[in-house]
């Protein structure tokens, strides 16, 4: 028994080995196939104080709005789920920190766009500290919750189970109208922001979702080996006891083969995926708008011509 525990260990052992060179390989493509860009690449005034839809007044109310959205769904989902603090333990709550924080920071920045926008400020080296914060948490709020919503809907709470969809004996009912909130809506609230903004999102800027990534993966690995497993109230759907049982049972360090397989099409399949997606969501906003933007003023040159 004693010689099959060692093997045991050992094959772990290996397959831990495996997953720390899978995450130092993240960390190398996050710093020199990505990068950790925060700059605007515009002034900084024009990127965050325009919008294709509204004025920018209306801009301000719209973000502080969106921001107090955030705040009293992340005020909520604390006092819901703190279970003696092993709220901090899952990737959901990880994501609406980050987007509730993102959120705040960017009405902050609007607003200080709005009020010193006659003062165009093209030079990075002159950008205020908080811009730069708030562009790193804008290369890791958008892409974060689309990814997190992939990941509940398919893998967690397969919405062809649900029983909104499904007919059958076995299908599963949504929790609450909050699970919906923080799963599903803010990803919805957030695209439908970004589209509405001129805040650019580029390959340069991807290295610090796949870190966060990477970061939130060891995270689960220590939970592990700590034995911190889940709340004494919480049910363990694995059948482990509270203190061996995983944050999500699609990551089980138990069976070390399965989730490094995927935790690797998580990190190198998922999240430059999901990044790519919001790149090219950028990119085809700013044709969209350079287009409407060239048709504006085409017409208005047309209306002030003289007539025939």
């Amino acid at each position: 028994a004693d010689s099959e525990q060692a093997r045991i260990m050992l094959q772990t052992w290996q397959w831990l080995l495996m997953a720390a060179a899978l995450f130092t390989i993240a960390f190398c493509s996050a710093r020199f196939c990505y990068g950790f860009s925060s700059y605007v690449g515009a002034p900084w005034q024009q990127a965050f104080g325009q919008s294709s839809v509204c004025s920018a007044d209306r801009l301000v109310w719209l973000r502080i709005l969106q921001a107090t959205f955030f705040f009293c769904l992340q005020i909520y989902d604390i006092f819901t789920y703190w279970e003696d603090g092993y709220y901090f333990i899952y990737l959901t709550h990880w994501a609406l920190l980050t987007e509730t924080l993102y959120t705040i920071c960017l009405a902050i920045s609007t607003h200080k766009a709005d009020q010193s926008r006659d003062k165009l400020i093209p030079g990075a080296e002159d950008t205020p500290e908080l811009i730069h914060y708030t562009m790193i948490l804008h290369a890791l709020a958008n892409p974060l919750c689309l990814a997190v919503t992939i990941i509940v809907w398919t893998a967690l709470t397969p919405f062809w189970k649900l029983c909104i969809f499904s007919s059958a004996g076995d299908c599963q009912h949504v929790e609450n109208a909050e699970y919906v909130m923080v799963h599903l809506v803010n990803t919805v609230v957030l695209i439908a922001s970004f589209l509405d903004s001129c805040l650019p999102l580029r390959f340069d800027m991807g290295g610090w979702f796949l870190t966060y990534a990477t970061i939130y993966a060891m995270w689960t690995i220590l939970h592990f080996f700590l034995k911190i497993g889940i709340c004494a109230t919480c049910l363990c759907p694995l059948h482990y006891s509270q203190e061996e049982c995983p944050i999500y049972n699609i990551i089980d360090w138990h069976k070390p083969e399965e989730t490094l397989m995927v935790g690797g099409a998580l990190l190198f399949v998922l999240v430059p995926v999901v990044f790519f997606l919001w790149v090219g969501l950028a990119n085809l906003r700013d044709k969209m708008s350079l287009s409407s933007n060239t048709t504006a003023e085409y017409l208005q040159t047309s209306s002030e011509a003289p007539g025939k």
